[in-house]
Order: C-alpha cells, then structure tokens, then sequence
C-alpha cells in the first residue's frame, strides 16, 4: 500500500514537470522591425515584422508583414497567412486578471463582452479586398468557416451566433457555421449575466465646531443612535475619500491642514503623517498599501518637490526617505508602481521594492492596456522613432533604436 502511494506520488510529480511552462514573450522592436524576446531581453523571434501583438491563451500572436496581417505560434510559424487587410480571432484572452474577454473592435463591428468559453477553438474574422469571412484553425491549419463575402459581419455573444450582412439582408450563421435560420436564432438560449448588489453603511462626515474641523461616524449597530469621532475638530481643512454606498469602517485615513501644512491622520486621531508638508497627494497616500501601515508610502511636497517617504519595514519607528524630494510630478501608473517626472523626463517607480525600476528616463509613459504578461509587469514608453515599445518592470528595453 505504501509502495503503491509512492510511485502515485512520483508520477504526479512527473506529470507537473512534463506540463509546458508558460513563459513570457515580449514584442521587441528592433530599429524599427518587430519580433519577441523573453524577460531578460533576449530576442526569441526574429524581428522581421512590420507590427505585432501579444501572444494570447492559444499561444497565437497577430503580426502585420508587407501590409498584410496574419497570425503566428510560439515558434514563429505563419498558422494564418499574411493575405488579410484585416484578421482579428473572436476570444481575444490575455493573461492578466483584468484581460479575459472579448476584445472591443469597432472597425468589425464586435459586441464586447465576456466569454470564457471555447478559448482553443478560436474563430477570426477575417476582411480582404473590403469583404468580410469568417476562418477557423482545424489541426493548426486555417480553414474558411464562413465565406468572405460579407460586407459586415457581428459575433453576438449571448447566443454565439454571426450576423453577416449581404445587400441588404443579413445571414445567419452558428459558431460552428451552420446557416441558421432568424427563428432558430430567436430560439437560442441566450446567457445572461448578473451582478451582486451589497448592503450599504453610512460612511463618515466632515463636522465643523468653533471654526475647526473633524470627522465623525454614525453608528446604528446599538440600541440607540450615536456618533463615534474619527478626527477632533482642531483642523483648518480635511480630505476625506470618496466614498460610495459601500463604505465600510477601519482602514480610514484623512487629509488635515493646519495653517499652510498639511498631514495625513487616521481613525481615532492616529497621526500617519506629521503636519509638516507643503500638500500631499492624498489619493495615492491613502490608496498606497493601506491595509498594511508598516508599508504605507506617503506621496508628499516639500520646498516645492515630490517625493516619497514611509516605513521601510514593520520593525521601523520613524518615516524614511524613500524617493527624494526632487520631482515635478508623481502619479499612478498600477496598483504597485507610480510614475514620477522631472523635467519632462519620466521614469517608473515600484512600491514594493522602494527604488526606480532602472535609471533611465523617458518622454512618456503609459500603462499597458493589460498591465501585464503572466503576472510580468510592462510599460509603454515612446522611443526616439516615436513609436510605441515596452519597457519591463526588471528595467530591461525590449526595443533597440
């Protein structure tokens, strides 16, 4: 019996260890050609291509060579040729936790929504000489699924059904594309989706006495109403945050103002900041790892300069520097990482390990649509051709002017 868990055991392992690992391709442009390289840099897929996309869950990347757009694997094989003015799959699934769905595309006329189903059996739309089909990979081989020579076509989610337009009238067709008629089309049932509706608790007001401002709370949980005071009235001003009707007590921090300076204050009078500051960014100070005070950051001006200061870990007592005062400006870019600028120069700035991601800076810098490529952080940074490329939250260039 022992013997027999030992070798069931030894063959899970082996099964885990045979299972493909995911690994990140990044486009890489290369003096103005596209290809992929790994995190580190190293070009994995030439770069011979005129544009190219991210690799989606069925390991499919778009790439547009010699004006044409197709499709290719992991190993740089063409699965769709390049033949097509336009070629867009149907379930457009990225990793990320915010990017499974169907991808918008008002230029086919795609309903966005949400789909989690059917991700390996992916369809594309495909559009050639202003007329539009519909194709599908069989055994890693394209094969026409409905044929191009539509003038619209829209893939309607609920019920998984095409609706192609031909002068004038519009065909139907299932996503396996059998003709249906407009009834079976009515009589398909269609999925619905549905939210969750939360309670609601009465969030905390701003009260003025004698000229000074605090904060209290209603609270309704005992046997009579009463108001429980999160900041003494002793302010000159106070942020609070914005809060909806799904407020709920424990992590609240405040804004206060004496005179000219400024502080942030928790719940109960807590000071999280000295007043002491010319302003704050609020939104970012009380959005910065709140739900763990020891790696609260605060996001602060002083002499006319942002920077950063906080607790480097819990066994500290004092506030640190953790990003000089010496910046134009500084704001969010992900939950863990800010972008901060000077002199119109930006550069990345990572919450978790308290450092700039690389010393170099840039014109611009934008979020990536999906944040990231399995859990791997990206930013979009403008070269000096003035494209569009990626730079890694390691620090490392996926582009080569």
């Amino acid at each position: 019996m022992q013997k027999s868990k030992i070798h069931l055991v030894s063959l899970l392992i082996f099964i885990i260890l045979c299972q493909p690992v995911f690994s990140q391709y990044i486009p890489y442009c290369e003096k103005g050609k596209w290809g992929f390289a790994d995190i580190d840099g190293k070009i994995i897929i030439p770069c011979i291509y005129d544009a190219v996309d991210f690799y989606s869950d069925d390991n499919l990347a778009k790439a547009k060579k010699t004006e044409k757009i197709g499709y290719i694997n992991r190993e740089g094989v063409t699965v769709i040729p390049f033949q097509y003015d336009q070629c867009t799959r149907i379930y457009e699934v990225y990793h990320g936790q915010h990017s499974v769905g169907i991808k918008n595309n008002p230029d086919i006329h795609l309903n966005k929504d949400f789909d989690f189903q059917d991700i390996p059996n992916n369809r594309f739309i495909v559009t050639k000489n202003k007329k539009i089909g519909v194709m599908r990979l069989m055994d890693g081989k394209p094969k026409v699924l409905i044929p191009l020579t539509y003038s619209r076509i829209q893939f309607d989610p609920s019920n998984k059904t095409f609706h192609c337009d031909y002068n004038g009238s519009t065909v139907y067709f299932s996503a396996n594309g059998k003709k249906l008629t407009e009834q079976e089309v009515n009589n398909i049932e269609k999925i619905q989706y549905s939210g969750v509706i939360m309670g609601e608790m009465e969030s905390p007001k701003i009260i003025k006495s004698k000229g000074k401002m605090g904060v209290i709370l209603k609270n309704t949980s005992r046997m009579q109403v009463a108001f429980d005071t999160l900041v003494p009235a002793i302010y000159d001003d106070i942020i609070t945050e914005k809060y909806d009707n799904n407020y709920a007590p424990g992590n609240d921090v405040f804004g206060v103002r004496i005179g000219r300076k400024w502080g942030i204050a928790g719940s109960k009078n807590i000071v999280l900041l000295p007043v002491d500051f010319d302003e704050i960014n609020f939104d970012l100070s009380k959005d910065s790892r709140h739900w763990a005070a020891y790696q609260r950051i605060f996001v602060v001006k002083k002499n006319n300069r942002w920077g950063i200061i906080g607790k480097k870990n819990d066994s500290s007592i004092d506030l640190n520097v953790l990003l000089p005062f010496e910046f134009d400006k500084i704001n969010k870019m992900y939950y863990s990482y800010l972008v901060v600028e000077k002199e119109n120069r930006s550069q990345v700035f990572n919450m978790e390990t308290y450092n700039l991601i690389s010393g170099k800076s840039y014109s611009s810098i934008k979020p990536y649509e999906y944040e990231s490529v399995n859990d791997f952080q990206i930013f979009e940074v403008t070269n000096k051709l003035e494209q569009t490329v990626y730079v890694g939250k390691n620090g490392v260039e996926f582009f080569t002017d």
